[in-house]
Order: structure tokens, then sequence, then C-alpha cells
């Protein structure tokens, strides 16, 4: 049986995403964190649930400084426009989650 691809929004999540939500992850080019990151989004990002952000573009470094963003990976969720700040958490067995507050 092929292996289900991680997403944004599993079935069987206890608080899924308000519509009209996304991710908005702040990256930085050499940023393995980042990386891996992107690598377990990579479904979500192609399905337009999550937006990358370079903090190298013009847009990024406007965004960076704006959110007061100081390291990379950041992760922000936007709903209608308003930005909460989402944690990464790594677990001992390996696996990342993003927590978000909603607010």
């Amino acid at each position: 049986m092929p292996e289900e691809a991680e997403t944004l929004v599993p079935a069987e999540a206890e608080t899924p995403l308000p519509a009209a939500s996304k991710l908005k992850v702040v990256t930085q080019q050499g940023c393995v964190p980042c990386e891996e990151i992107l690598e377990m989004l990579k479904d979500d990002i192609a399905a337009g649930y999550v937006e990358t952000i370079p903090v190298e573009s013009p847009e990024g470094m406007q965004f960076a400084e704006s959110h007061n963003v100081a390291v990379t990976p950041t992760i922000f969720l936007d709903t209608a426009g308003k930005l909460s700040p989402c944690q990464v958490i790594r677990h001992d067995d390996g696996s990342i989650e993003i927590d978000c507050e909603m607010k």
C-alpha cells in the first residue's frame, strides 16, 4: 500500500484550519531546517495552502522587518489577513509538528 503524503490538515485533525487560511513560511537560502519544513509541506505548497517567503527577496525583507522575523524558518498562520505566530516542534521520534496560535 503506498505511503500517504503528509498534509497540512490531516483527516483526523482535531482543529482544522479555518476557511481562507494559509501558512506563510519565511525561509532563507542554505537553511537546513527551512528545507526540512518545505519538504514536509511540499504537497500543501503545491495545493496553495502554504506560501513561501524567501527572506532574501525584497518582499521577504520587508515582510521579515515588519513582522520582527529574527530566525528562519519562521511560520505564521494567515487567516483572512490576520497573522498568528506558529511554533515548530521537533519530537524525539524525528517527526515535526507545526503548532499555531489561532487568534
